[in-house]
Formats: C-alpha cells, structure tokens, sequence
C-alpha cells in the first residue's frame, strides 16, 4: 500500500516516516500539486532496486539467464540431488552415499 502526501506534509513528517513505513505501507508518494515528484521507501527496498538494476544493466548476465531460462524450458537441467550423487556429496557437506 502506498501513503501520498503532500510536498507540505511529507517535509512536516519526513523523520516520522522512517518509523511509519512498513512492509505493509512501506512507500510514500510525496507529490506537488498533485503531481509526484519523489518517493520514499525504506533503505532495505532501495538496495535491492539497486542490485536489480545492476543485474539487469549487465547484458551478459541478462542473456546468460535468457539461456538458462529456455534450456529450463526444454528440460535440459540436472537436478540438485544428482549433482550431489554425481559429486558424492551433499549440500550440507556431508558426503554423499
């Protein structure tokens, strides 16, 4: 859910907005004349709209997981248990029997 305010609001109650943002409200849309002109979300969202966008800025990240998506599509994978039979151990480090 997303909380608007306005530009007049936001500045009055900008320091209680880290306390009142939450999973369940956790942006808010600060708008000027009725247009938006920023948003405020908690920290933990930014850096991970960071880390998407630095994945998705990498082409050849992209396209490996474009390849990857459609050998999956096509069945062409191996499953986590037989690469632990294959390797002879387990996830955990435990050797495999």
């Amino acid at each position: 859910m997303t909380r608007d305010l306005n530009i007049t609001e936001a500045r009055r109650n900008l320091l209680s907005l880290a306390d009142t943002l939450n999973p369940e409200n956790s942006t808010a849309v600060v708008r000027k004349r009725g247009k938006p002109v920023l948003a405020i979300i908690p920290y933990e969202i930014y850096e991970s709209l960071e880390e998407t966008h630095e994945v998705m800025s990498d082409y050849e990240l992209m396209e490996q997981l474009r390849q990857s998506i459609q050998e999956i599509e096509k069945g062409k994978y191996i499953t986590q248990a037989e690469v632990e039979k294959k390797v002879g151990i387990a996830v955990n480090g435990n050797q495999s029997r």
